[in-house]
């Protein structure tokens, strides 16, 4: 598996817009401080804790609050950044260690051709506006139709091809896990905290859900794929992919829809197509 590096610099595209935004709004304040400094020559008394008084203009005092938002929004906006490279790189090595027991399980399987199909099964996300922004919805559901795809090849392929093309299609699937939960719901369960509980509390069956799927991915790489309870265990871990994909696309995107607009939906969608981009793709 080949990663490639990790990104440019912590300024996405959506960040800078917003500290354009929080910037402007800071000129605006200071034009308004000066202004009123002129018709409100008057001054405040502002206490620091308990010993000392100053006097200080209106327009000062309000040119401080504005500095320490812009200073604070800038510190909360670095803070995300690192969080997400963090956890990119941390997947980084679950996938190296995953893809390191794929290639050499306990059983030996007859060399195969590398079939790319969670690439070419269906379209890549096609962007929304411009080359980098894509709908987050519209890219786990392009996602989906991939891995059904590629469970289909799977499913469908004589016994000795099956460990070559299952070893392609796990590391996608962890990948994929991994993408859901840091780029849309780990941010949505603050989100819809107030306006749809059930919403928020839908990371925890997620999950649970993924948990479960773990325990069969590793049943799966101690047995081989002749063996009978091989394809057993893969077939589970489709039907679970199935009725997760129905749970999403049939109740959990619709209210989604309802908590982030267009362009909370484009920022998750951005940060999801970096991070598989961040994390390569099996060669």
């Amino acid at each position: 598996m080949q990663h490639s590096a990790l990104g440019t610099g912590w300024l996405t595209p959506w960040r800078e817009d917003y500290m354009v935004f929080v910037y402007l709004l800071v000129a605006m304040l200071g034009v308004g401080a000066a202004i009123f400094a002129v018709q409100n020559p008057d001054l405040v008394a502002v206490h620091f804790l308990s010993w000392r008084t100053v006097e200080l203009p209106v327009s000062l005092i309000i040119l401080l609050s504005a500095f320490v938002g812009i200073v604070v929004a800038s510190i909360s906006a670095f803070a995300q950044q690192i969080q997400l490279e963090r956890r990119i790189r941390k997947l980084q090595r679950r996938l190296a260690e995953l893809s390191a027991t794929e290639t050499s399980p306990p059983y030996v399987v007859r060399p195969v051709g590398r079939h790319r199909f969670l690439q070419s099964a269906a379209p890549s996300p096609t962007p929304i506006r411009g080359d980098n922004f894509v709908n987050a919805i519209q890219f786990l559901k392009q996602e989906h139709q991939k891995a059904k795809a590629a469970f289909d090849k799977v499913l469908q392929a004589a016994p000795q091809q099956r460990g070559g093309l299952w070893q392609e299609l796990a590391p996608e699937l962890k990948l994929h896990e991994e993408i859901e939960d840091t780029c849309l719901y780990e941010p949505l369960a603050r989100d819809a905290a107030s306006k749809d509980k059930g919403l928020a509390q839908w990371r925890q069956q997620h999950q649970a859900e993924v948990e479960k799927v773990g325990g069969l991915l590793e049943a799966i790489r101690q047995l081989r794929p002749e063996d009978s309870a091989w394809l057993g265990k893969v077939k589970d871990v489709h039907g679970a992919l199935e009725h997760h994909i129905q749970e999403e696309e049939g109740t959990i995107f619709p209210k989604i829809s309802k908590v982030w607009d267009e362009s909370r939906l484009e920022r998750a969608g951005t940060q999801m197509a970096e991070m598989k981009k961040h994390m390569g793709r099996v060669a």
